[in-house]
């Protein structure tokens, strides 16, 4: 699968909601070939692996202040939904972020609600199984973790 072909997928659905995003997402890579869906999670993978930026880790969550009043960081786990985020707003979004991430707004990625984008981690393996009946053990070719692209983290 292309990169212009996950994107058209990503964005079959605006919804707002990034659960009802995911699931169209995945209804939509349900009608693919098994190949295509492996290949739409290389892109994915890749695409998170490129956000992997520690300017964009040290972001902190929008809108939440610990008790002392201090920003709350991104976890790990956070940064990783914000990025999954990102991804869900669409081409627009995630090349702007590209562009100049250290001069991008990331902060409207990182809220509380940002962790719902975590599904779209799942959106391919589910649709696989819908396709193939069986387990997803696919190996994309990055690794998206926090940290993983080091490049990103001088």
């Amino acid at each position: 699968m292309n990169e212009s072909d996950f994107w058209e997928i990503i964005e079959t659905s605006t919804d707002a909601d990034a659960s009802i995003h995911c699931g169209t997402i995945s209804s939509r890579l349900a009608e693919c070939t098994p190949d295509e869906i492996t290949g739409f999670a290389d892109v994915l993978a890749e695409s998170l692996f490129r956000l992997d930026l520690k300017v964009l880790a040290d972001t902190p969550v929008k809108g939440a202040a610990s008790r002392s009043g201090r920003p709350v960081p991104l976890s790990e786990d956070g940064f990783l939904y914000a990025r999954c985020a990102v991804i869900l707003a669409g081409r627009g979004a995630y090349g702007e972020i590209l562009a100049d991430p250290a001069g991008a707004d990331f902060s409207p990625y990182t809220t509380d609600e940002a962790g719902v984008s975590e599904e779209l981690l799942e959106a391919a393996p589910t649709a696989f199984g819908r396709v193939t009946g069986a387990e997803w053990e696919h190996v994309e070719p990055f690794d998206y973790e926090t940290g993983s692209n080091e490049d990103g983290w001088p």
